[in-house]
């Protein structure tokens, strides 16, 4: 009994209003857990072995005992790992269960979409279908972090010898890094931070496992993807008007950059969104409880000739500017597909965005019918 009482003691009832003071709350575990964080960051640093001799002897034991995605798929063709399974559990990150039909079917399409792309920035950074191209301002720098991501992960993905703990001791540096000095940061490097911090979380989503070196990692990397994306919002696309649809305002279309940059930053969003839709990532602390966006206000993934376009002269030809700079299908957003009352002129939008849409496109199409399946599951209950 006394027991009892004493594990009944660890609890506190903080307030008989659990709205009062609700905000104030989630901030102090925001600070508690990235104060933690770090301090546990810090003293594994001092304890973490040297990645010469002592590697070897852990790459020997994590080869000895390797996943079972490892053993169907490794080939010696290809290095990179091509492949994952759906059973894998990460360390936070959950698939969410559902006995909708509709989810069973597309909810594996979608994953494999996710974790694809971690594969296809280790070919080639201009496979990854949220990375543009051509990120003028970002590319040149020696210390840009996607490149230094790109590095991070083909270290792994195309070692003979693949070891978990060595890829997360390097995305825990690279996401410290990023969090620490991102305040001064311009656009593109922000917008190169983010893309790299979302791939970093979608290498865990794809291949972590539950081995408790890094237990606070997931989160770090959330709550520095929400950062980014508040001083992108704050400091690069204010003055942009805010819509009720909780997502940006269309892209502008008059110069080729500008465009690059919002495009870019609205598919990263995508990205966390569609990950959201098919994973458990809240952990009890939103990383976006501060955005004024949600996946039914995000734009539509341009037409796959305006994402490829070689060169602006080329983007223009696609682009058709008229006199006002207006470009209507930018203006379609996520939430259209999901709207049983549309217009027949928005359908006939849709249906055009549907023609040239690529590959992301039609992921979003299959996340739209998830939309769609949970809002009607919620009208018949």
């Amino acid at each position: 009994m006394s027991t009892l009482g004493k594990q009944e003691c660890d609890f506190i009832n903080v307030t008989g209003e659990p709205d009062k003071g609700r905000d104030a709350r989630r901030l102090h575990v925001r600070r508690t857990v990235m104060t933690n964080y770090h301090k546990r960051k810090c003293q594994k640093k001092t304890l973490w072995p040297r990645e010469d001799n002592t590697e070897t002897s852990q790459v020997t034991t994590q080869a000895a005992r390797p996943t079972s995605a490892c053993q169907l798929n490794t080939s010696s063709t290809d290095p990179i790992r091509g492949d994952i399974s759906l059973a894998v559990a990460s360390s936070s990150f959950q698939l969410k269960t559902n006995t909708s039909p509709m989810h069973s079917r597309t909810c594996p399409i979608i994953v494999r979409f996710l974790s694809g792309q971690v594969i296809k920035a280790v070919r080639t950074l201009h496979y990854v279908s949220f990375i543009h191209h051509n990120m003028p301002e970002a590319y040149d720098r020696l210390d840009d972090p996607l490149m230094a991501c790109r590095e991070v992960l083909c270290s792994h993905y195309s070692s003979k010898t693949p070891h978990l703990p060595t890829l997360w001791h390097k995305v825990s540096i690279a996401q410290e890094h990023i969090y620490g000095t991102c305040v001064d940061f311009d656009k593109w490097q922000l917008l190169s931070s983010a893309q790299a911090i979302t791939l970093y979380i979608l290498a865990r989503f794809r291949d972590s496992t539950i081995d408790g070196v890094f237990p606070g990692m997931d989160i770090a990397l959330l709550y520095t993807l929400g950062k980014l994306f508040q001083l992108i919002k704050d400091s690069h696309m204010h003055g942009r008007i805010r819509t009720h649809k909780r997502g940006p305002h269309p892209n502008p279309t008059s110069h080729w950059k500008d465009w690059i940059f919002h495009e870019s930053v609205n598919r990263t969003a995508i990205i966390y969104f569609l990950l959201k839709l098919v994973a458990s990532i809240d952990f009890g602390i939103d990383c976006d409880e501060h955005s004024d966006w949600s996946i039914e206000g995000m734009l539509l993934p341009s037409a796959k000739a305006f994402w490829e376009a070689r060169d602006e002269v080329t983007w223009k030809t696609w682009a058709c500017v008229d006199g006002d700079g207006d470009q209507p299908l930018a203006a379609l957003r996520i939430g259209n597909l999901v709207g049983a009352d549309a217009g027949s002129s928005q359908k006939a939008q849709i249906a055009a965005w549907q023609e040239e849409s690529c590959e992301f496109g039609m992921v979003v199409m299959l996340a739209s019918q998830l939309l769609m399946d949970s809002v009607t599951d919620i009208s018949n209950q």
